[in-house]
């Protein structure tokens, strides 16, 4: 099964659920974290991306670490901790930071966006982009905007960039 299946079937569960803060999900992937509290059919931005990278990559060894810097707090952007979310990917060897996009077939990025820092930390999203070449993209996110949750929609990277402009930290998902 190809990444592109693997994200699309991960992702599809959630698909329908509403957008909601500290929400967290029935995952197993990450050790020693609890994740069977959650009210079901609520889920965040950063608690989405988590849960669809664990099923994604099981093996990768997930744990609390991982899970908190999957996570978008206050603490890690005031510690310079910015693009955590990327940072953790990276670690587990499921993904390598790049600036800049590459060339070529369509790939799959874990993406932290920032719109405004440091003073207003709040207002960072995680989120996994589709490069579907020719500067266009698709964003897979669970988002804010009307408490509407996970969904999917086409866009620019262009976009995303001013949409992001205090960062935008990718890492390429492999």
């Amino acid at each position: 099964m190809s990444l592109d299946d693997r994200i699309r079937l991960a992702a599809s569960r959630y698909l329908g659920w509403r957008y909601g803060h500290m929400a967290m999900v029935a995952e197993h992937h990450f050790a020693g974290v609890d994740l069977a509290l959650a009210e079901v059919g609520v889920i965040d931005c950063s608690t989405f991306t988590a849960a669809v990278l664990s099923c994604v990559y099981p093996s990768a060894g997930w744990d609390r670490e991982d899970y908190a810097d999957l996570q978008i707090y206050a603490d890690r952007v005031r510690a310079g901790r910015r693009a955590a979310p990327v940072d953790a990917v990276v670690r587990r060897g499921v993904g390598v930071r790049v600036d800049a996009l590459g060339p070529g077939s369509p790939e799959w990025y874990l993406c932290q966006g920032w719109r405004g820092l440091p003073s207003a930390p709040t207002t960072g999203h995680a989120f996994l982009v589709r490069d579907e070449g020719g500067g266009e993209c698709t964003v897979l996110a669970s988002s804010s905007v009307e408490l509407r949750g996970p969904r999917w929609r086409v866009t620019r990277w262009v976009t995303l960039l001013s949409e992001y402009r205090a960062a935008l930290y990718r890492a390429r998902l492999e």
